[in-house]
């Protein structure tokens, strides 16, 4: 198993979206990221990214499709792409992977549908395990549908967090943390994912990757982070 990170820009986000008693005139700058995730000689994504995202400024933005052009891999060669949720800068370049299968919880496949119909989609209630290392989990903390990934490696899991939480300062401020949909899903998201067992790795996190570009995060059984 390999993970890549892969920065594509960075934008600014108020920081009443990030903490519940923010300062909506107070900026935090946040990354752009999306996640290869290769198995078995397949290759998934984990969300896709955005070309625009509308009411937020774009920095140092380059399309995500041509980075991932940039490691070899065109949108033809994706087997699968994983979505941590829906929003627009999620999901807007899906268009990229027309045979790529789309992994989604049932409550956000509509969108995915309107999107991306040709592609075959997959959905779940609760979990869905794409590998003996791989699930994907409902968490519904951030949007109805919005979930994690874990991938379980010798020395920790590695969870792909998606927009369940914006800023690594929540783990140590919960009861602050910002919920888009629901508080309780919220709360239990950083009381499990605080245990020492896991890694959690936001798709904001603005140190993860340094500018536009990618970094590999783990290969076998080779711990990176």
């Amino acid at each position: 198993m390999k993970l890549t990170a892969i920065r594509y820009g960075t934008t600014l986000l108020n920081e009443d979206w990030i903490f519940t008693d923010g300062n909506p005139d107070k900026k935090y700058r946040i990354a752009l990221l999306f996640f290869l995730l290769e198995i078995n000689g397949k290759k998934y994504l984990a969300d896709v990214g955005c070309d625009t995202m509308p009411g937020f400024e774009l920095i140092e933005h380059t399309s995500p499709i041509k980075l991932l052009n940039g490691l070899g891999i065109n949108g033809a060669d994706v087997d699968g792409v994983i979505l941590s949720h829906t929003h627009h800068d999620h999901i807007d370049g899906i268009r990229y992977y027309p045979n790529a299968t789309v992994y989604v919880h049932e409550r956000e496949a509509d969108n995915v549908k309107k999107l991306a119909p040709d592609n075959k989609i997959i959905t779940f209630s609760k979990e869905y395990k794409l590998a003996d290392n791989v699930v994907i989990k409902h968490i519904g903390g951030h949007s109805a549908g919005s979930c994690v990934v874990e991938l379980t490696t010798d020395k920790t899991v590695y969870v792909l967090c998606g927009d369940e939480s914006y800023h690594k300062l929540c783990f140590s401020c919960k009861d602050r943390a910002k919920a888009g949909y629901s508080a309780e899903r919220s709360a239990y998201f950083y009381t499990e994912y605080s245990k020492p067992r896991y890694t959690a790795i936001l798709f904001h996190d603005d140190d993860i990757v340094k500018g536009v570009g990618s970094r590999v995060l783990y290969c076998n059984s080779e711990e990176k982070l």
